[in-house]
């Protein structure tokens, strides 16, 4: 069994959020896909490296980020300034001034991103970067909210939501996690959850502790994995599956035995005791869960057009698994930092003052 995390940013489902998804992913499935947004947590150290290699980058990245504000320093003079200079290197006073500035620059560039790449591991989505396209984590990033059916490798946003097989990826079956607002289902399909086990807050884990704790609940989640049978009449071209629910309460006791007696995930309830997160699975009508990620702004014009054009002999499956991931706090527009507080990943930061 193969979990699918799929959270685009116009969804304005926030970081820690997306990252406590594909931690229970990365905890209960064979193989994790983070889709979507959730590269620019994970990767943020890399990509930011990448993007800022020159000195004129650096300067933008500062101004961008408001490192210059209430400065009198004019981040636009002082772009054409470096620019000006880099043309004369030749000359050795304009080089000695070059250098100058990319000396304070680079410093201040430095202690601004050092700061903020500590800021984002309280998303808990960076300490992922070491699992990128291994064998745990897949990340597949992309972000345009304007499209969804021309994406590189032949990626198509209702391919993955008819869970469309690539010929040369894994055959699943594929469970969707839903959190936050994806997982306000329809009545229809709210009935057919079934609860399986709880979690505390796992976004305080380490990536050591996390992949420690996965292993170590191999065993019992194995159980669950084959509790996902796929779907016979699509095998070889879609990824769907049906839950056996006739053992899921039984086996669902034995993984929550083995998160009860597992040491570090008891570390993080000694840490937030409060915090519980109920997992439950279940099956969604394809066309309903199409409906949801539509109405949670995640499925752009194309690809609605794309899923709405399927013709009744396309045989991609009827119902579409999923794993519904519920914490135990209210996650209101209203209250963002109060609710997110006990889902991030517990740092102290740099300060700049």
């Amino acid at each position: 069994m193969e979990t699918i995390v799929y959270i685009s940013t116009p969804s304005e489902i926030l970081p820690p959020i997306n990252a406590y998804a594909i931690r229970t992913g990365l905890i209960l499935s064979t193989s994790t896909y983070a889709v979507g947004c959730a590269y620019m947590g994970i990767l943020y150290d890399v990509l930011t490296k990448e993007v800022n290699r020159n000195l004129v980058r650096k300067i933008e990245f500062l101004k961008n980020h408001g490192a210059f504000e209430n400065q009198a320093l004019d981040s636009d003079q002082l772009i054409k300034e470096v620019k000006r200079l880099s043309n004369l290197k030749r000359d050795k006073n304009a080089l000695k001034q070059y250098l100058m500035h990319e000396h304070h620059i680079t410093a201040i560039y430095d202690a601004y991103n050092s700061a903020l790449t500590e800021g984002m591991r309280n998303f808990s989505l960076l300490q992922l970067a070491c699992l990128k396209d291994s064998d745990e984590l897949i990340v597949l990033g992309f972000d345009d909210p304007n499209k969804g059916e021309e994406h590189v490798r032949n990626f198509r946003i209702s391919k993955m939501l008819t869970l469309k097989l690539d010929p040369e990826g894994s055959p699943g079956p594929y469970a969707f996690i839903l959190i936050d607002k994806l997982a306000k289902l329809p009545p229809e399909d709210e009935a057919g959850l079934v609860h399986v086990f709880n979690l505390p807050n796992i976004n305080i884990l380490t990536i050591d502790q996390l992949m420690v704790t996965r292993k170590a609940l191999g065993p019992a989640m194995g159980r669950l994995h084959r509790l996902l049978i796929p779907d016979a009449a699509t095998i070889g071209q879609y990824g769907g599956g049906r839950w056996d629910r006739a053992l899921l309460a039984e086996t669902g006791k034995a993984i929550q035995h083995a998160i009860d007696g597992n040491s570090d995930l008891n570390w993080a309830i000694s840490i937030n005791p409060q915090f519980r997160s109920s997992i439950l699975v279940g099956e969604m009508d394809a066309h309903r869960f199409w409906q949801l990620q539509r109405d949670c702004d995640q499925v752009p014009d194309d690809s609605w057009e794309a899923l709405q054009n399927l013709s009744s002999e396309t045989p991609y499956p009827r119902t579409i698994p999923i794993i519904v991931v519920r914490p135990n706090l209210v996650l209101s527009d209203e209250k963002p930092v109060n609710d997110l507080d006990s889902l991030q990943y517990r740092r102290k930061t740099i300060s700049l003052d």
